[in-house]
């Protein structure tokens, strides 16, 4: 079954939130200690990008009048 890519640009915080912990998994299955740091730096950064994507949507919300 291929698999469709999804732009990380197009995916949302709970997609990006579930992508890091689907590394911090393989992390913790790793056998070289360079992989499993290498996983967890990129589970670090989807973490990120999901708190700026959830930042900027909170920003596009309603505006206090």
């Amino acid at each position: 079954m291929a698999q469709h890519h999804i732009p990380l640009s197009q995916r949302s915080a709970a997609q990006l939130r579930a992508q890091a912990e689907q590394y911090r998994r393989m992390a913790a299955t790793a056998r070289m200690a360079d992989t499993e740091i290498s996983l967890l730096k990129l589970a670090i950064r989807f973490d990120a990008l999901a708190d700026r994507r959830e930042a900027e949507a909170g920003d596009n919300g309603p505006q206090p009048g």
